[in-house]
């Protein structure tokens, strides 16, 4: 557990909290929509406004195993950094849904 200490950064968690959606984004694209092109996937996510806000919110939830590793490692600082990482995201998502479907 003494190793592990100097990865327990709070810097650290949030850039791997930052990172976590990107790869969740193309593991959602290798589970979905593998049979189409990654460039159809990323012009669809870009180009069609109902599906932003779903497929962000699915590609945090990459964040939430990150999470229980780093937490199960005892890093907890990195922990809280993926969790606020992981709520900078939020705004974001927000926005992107309210843009498209409104407060109705």
């Amino acid at each position: 557990m003494g190793k592990n200490l100097k990865y327990d950064r709070f810097w650290l968690g949030f850039l791997v909290g930052l990172l976590g959606p990107v790869i969740g984004f193309w593991l959602f694209y290798l589970i979905r929509f593998s049979h189409r092109s990654p460039i159809y996937y990323w012009e669809m996510f870009v180009k069609v406004k109902e599906y932003q806000s779903p497929i962000l919110s699915l590609s945090i939830i990459f964040n939430a195993f990150l999470l229980w590793m780093f937490l199960n490692k005892h890093l907890y600082k990195a922990g809280r950094g993926i969790l606020a990482a992981t709520f900078f995201y939020v705004p974001w998502i927000l926005y992107l849904y309210f843009k498209v479907y409104g407060w109705e």
